[in-house]
């Protein structure tokens, strides 16, 4: 397969399936010898160190695979991937201290932009690298590096971005704001360093300075958006006016204008978000009932697009100013698509995270329980792993037939040493959003959580789960449902019958993601019929 299909997706699945054999086989360690032998044979031969490399890192042998890619940068010394290559396994090695590890990836990756100094990503993991350890002044420096290099405008974009967040991330909004005020004499043309003073300076509560950039920000995207004249350049700059909720009758304008080129059901969606801003709630509801009704119409994936659009309606609930009347046209709508199953829980969820951020706690809770998902607020969290060519899902990182955790034990992981932690995302919807939880993208990487549920009897329950990556689940230390293969995600996605035992069960869930755009799950417990328990406790244990 891997030799002779047709798309990459399914090559790379068959060269995912081929590394996974060779893990879960031990044939990697096997092929050592021979790999070493020719070595010995051709000790400048490239291509059987980067084979001997490949094998020691999938294999997990870190500081040798290293090795051979100092050796190969050493064959190869304008090759920038070999140093991408040791700066990355440098911040994983066991053997290397905290200090030697990081000097080894910096030197690393030094080199590279060294190297090709036009190339952003080997910015970006420096600056992350310097981050993580937060040395803030030394990551702000490399982006201000890649702000002065010959990148694309999407990198400059990401490396204002990233420079923002280096110092938002940490509650030193001034400091950003005084940096991208230096920056803008610079980049008079920038929309994104616009926006992005909008948006502090709205944060701030400095209503002037915020109207001030947004309409500089504004000049520079209409013209954008009028030279291009393309339906998807009026719809993004709608949704940007959304997201920042501002300009509500400029956004239902644009919102208006795009769907009138497309007529997609997606482009109905952000028309229905511009008419709830614009507290036109019965408008809004028939342009979501459009948007769902096509996605269904069209796509394959119906389960994973109707959760996308439920999201949709959620983000919806920011700019409404009515709140009786959104909470109405959401019911309504969960009415109107009744077919689909998962149309009550959607609708449900959709509430709670509204009620949340409004403030409105109780009304948020009883949203929620009507759900029965387990709460964000629940998990013991830990994490990331190395899941690189799969391996992750049959790799044991912390006992994973363990009914108790230890919060004080720590274990390697990609980022050194790490603990369980209580974390969550700040969504409250039921989705246990791991991309949120590590602030990062976190495509192959393997995560676990844990939590407690205790009945007050022995009962049979369904897991109702939902995960568009590799996972497994574990109830009281035995393996009760795993799944190998990525795909959309949606609620309710697989069902798992178990029975609990009375008092205190300990749940575990293992995601190892791959190249997908979301690492997360969904869980609830239920009867048969999919309905919630009202006397189940869940989160609470003596880990806690």
């Amino acid at each position: 397969m891997a030799n002779t299909a047709r798309y990459d997706e399914a090559r790379q699945k068959a060269e995912m399936a081929i590394r996974r054999a060779y893990k879960e086989g031990n044939l990697y360690e096997k092929q050592i010898p021979d790999q070493l032998q020719k070595i010995e044979e051709n000790p400048d031969n490239p291509d059987a160190h980067f084979a001997l490399a490949e094998t020691h890192e999938f294999s997990g042998n870190i500081d040798e695979a290293i090795g051979q890619y100092e050796k190969l940068s050493q064959l190869q010394p304008e090759n920038t991937e070999w140093y991408k290559k040791i700066g990355d396994l440098s911040l994983k090695s066991p053997q290397m201290d905290a200090a030697a590890r990081l000097a080894k990836a910096i030197a690393a990756y030094e080199k590279a932009i060294e190297l090709d100094p036009t190339t952003y990503q080997f910015y970006s993991l420096l600056a992350g690298t310097y981050a993580k350890e937060d040395q803030l002044s030394e990551a702000e420096m490399v982006y201000r590096r890649a702000l002065e290099a010959s990148l694309e405008a999407h990198e400059y974009n990401s490396a204002l971005n990233s420079l923002w967040k280096l110092y938002a991330d940490k509650d030193q909004k001034d400091s950003g704001i005084a940096i991208l005020e230096e920056l803008k004499p610079k980049m008079p043309k920038s929309a994104v360093l616009l926006g992005l003073l909008g948006d502090a300076y709205k944060e701030a509560d400095n209503t002037e300075k915020a109207d001030a950039a947004y309409t500089e920000w504004l000049a520079i995207r209409q013209k954008e958006v009028n030279r291009n004249q393309q339906a998807w350049d009026y719809r993004r700059l709608a949704d940007e006016l959304l997201s920042k909720a501002i300009m509500p009758a400029l956004a239902l304008e644009l919102a208006e204008r795009a769907l009138q080129m497309s007529g997609s059901g997606y482009y109905a969606a952000t028309l229905a978000e511009a008419y709830v801003a614009n507290d036109q709630y019965e408008a809004a509801l028939e342009q979501f009932k459009r948007s769902m009704n096509d996605m269904d119409r069209y796509y394959s994936v119906g389960a994973d697009m109707t959760r996308q659009m439920w999201l949709r309606v959620a983000e919806a609930g920011k700019n409404a100013k009515d709140e009786e009347r959104y909470v109405e046209m959401v019911n309504k709508l969960k009415d109107a698509i009744s077919g689909n199953a998962t149309a009550e829980l959607h609708a449900n969820v959709t509430l709670a995270r509204f009620y949340r951020e409004r403030d409105l706690p109780e009304k948020a809770e009883a949203s929620m329980d009507e759900t029965a998902f387990l709460r964000e607020s629940a998990w013991w969290i830990i994490g990331p792993f190395d899941n690189a060519a799969g391996i992750g899902y049959n790799t044991v990182y912390v006992p994973e037939d363990a009914t108790q955790i230890d919060p004080a034990a720590q274990y390697d992981g990609i980022d050194g040493q790490m603990r369980w932690e209580k974390r969550a995302d700040d969504t409250f919807d039921g989705y246990i959003d791991l991309d949120k939880i590590f602030d990062k993208n976190v495509n192959w990487n393997t995560v676990y959580a844990w939590t407690t549920v205790s009945s007050p009897d022995e009962r049979k329950v369904e897991f109702r789960f939902g995960s568009g990556s590799q996972a497994k689940l574990w109830l009281n230390g035995e393996a009760v449902f795993t799944h190998s293969d990525s795909h959309s995600i949606a609620m309710d996605q697989d069902t798992i019958p178990v029975t609990l035992k009375p008092g205190e069960n300990s749940i575990l869930v293992k995601i190892c993601s791959e190249d997908t755009y979301f690492m997360g799950f969904y869980l609830r417990i239920t009867d048969t019929d999919g309905n919630p328990f009202d006397n189940l406790i869940i989160g609470e244990s003596e880990a806690d």
